[in-house]
């Protein structure tokens, strides 16, 4: 049997749903600093992508990007982890996308206003097959 996934630079995945997640650590200001995503990019699958998702549990992606944060404490550096599936449902198409690039602004509620912007952007590779 042959079995592909689809695969993203800085991504692993998940054994659950068979789709990639991208895990991101941020040195942001304070541990209340809030990272807000921004800029997002989107661009269709092609068809070897389409058909990796034959194997995955695609019932998982919605419609916006669901961002998931935590806190580490790395080497007494406030550190905030995001990690997302960088796949969304197109609210109007229905069809099934993929993220190219985004930034990231840092955001300290005591201040309200951005201290920090980044953009990420990372490239979609050939899907990989496992026979």
């Amino acid at each position: 049997n042959d079995f592909m996934w689809l695969n993203a630079e800085g991504c692993y995945h998940s054994d659950e749903s068979g789709l990639p997640f991208l895990l991101l650590n941020l040195a942001l200001d304070q541990p209340s600093s809030v990272a807000q995503v921004t800029d997002l990019v989107f661009a269709p699958l092609d068809s070897l992508e389409k058909v990796a998702l034959v194997y995955a549990n695609s019932g998982e992606i919605a419609d916006t990007i669901a961002i998931h944060t935590s806190i580490l404490d790395i080497s007494k550096d406030i550190t905030h982890q995001l990690s997302l599936i960088p796949l969304r449902r197109n609210p109007e198409t229905g069809e099934i996308e993929k993220l190219l690039s985004f930034g990231i602004k840092s955001i300290t509620p005591a201040k309200s206003s951005a201290r920090r912007e980044i953009g990420i952007a990372f490239q979609w590779k050939k899907t990989a097959f496992i026979s």
